[in-house]
């Protein structure tokens, strides 16, 4: 796994789950609530995954598109966030660790939304850059970057121009310099500005 993980809120998630072990472990235990929310929790898991897609543009690609979503539903992929958020400790009964994180990720939404969309974009961003090293060169990273910035209510303000003949590029967050690049040409210096900024969230 790669050590960046886009800054994951792993511990927010794990606060969550402390707080509310009752009412997830009470989900699955109560039969009746369990299979009435079960169809809603896996579509709600298939229609953030397709907003993933949409943020980075690869519709157009469906086959791509069907990858990632196959990907991401995945036995070993869900067994992997599985087993970085501890959830061994709940007791799943005869449901699949996939229909448990369905189950899961549907709660931490109900009760959680900032975190649970916090999470679950950086979460797919982490292992998808991870699995396609060849696609971060065609990422549109401004666009990424942008929309973790309104995910965490963050501001942004590009500063550029020249000075003795030499392009300058800069990124302030919440008015703190976060990105200062010089050279040539301020449309490289933006693209290459972005590419970085993204490694802080």
């Amino acid at each position: 796994m790669s050590k960046k993980l886009y800054h994951i809120p792993f511990f927010n998630v794990n606060s969550f789950i402390k707080e509310n072990r009752e009412i997830i472990q009470n989900s699955i235990n109560n039969k009746i609530y369990y299979n009435y929310i079960k169809p809603f929790a896996k579509s709600y898991y298939y229609l953030e995954i397709q907003k993933f897609i949409k943020m980075l543009k690869i519709e157009s690609d469906l086959q791509f598109a069907i990858k990632t979503t196959n990907y991401f539903n995945s036995e070993y992929f869900l067994n992997e966030v599985f087993k970085n958020l501890n959830l061994a400790k709940f007791d799943l009964k005869n449901i699949t660790t996939n229909e448990f994180m369905y189950l899961f990720l549907y709660i931490l939404n109900k009760y959680n939304k900032n975190l649970s969309d916090n999470f679950l974009d950086k979460l797919f961003l982490h292992y998808h850059v991870m699995l396609n090293k060849d696609l971060n060169n065609k990422l549109n990273h401004k666009e990424i970057v942008l929309s973790l910035i309104k995910l965490n209510n963050y501001t942004i303000k590009e500063s550029f121009g020249e000075v003795d003949s030499q392009a300058f590029f800069k990124i302030f967050i919440n008015e703190k310099l976060e990105i200062e690049e010089y050279g040539k040409s301020i449309k490289t210096l933006r693209k290459k500005s972005y590419k970085k900024l993204l490694d802080y969230f």
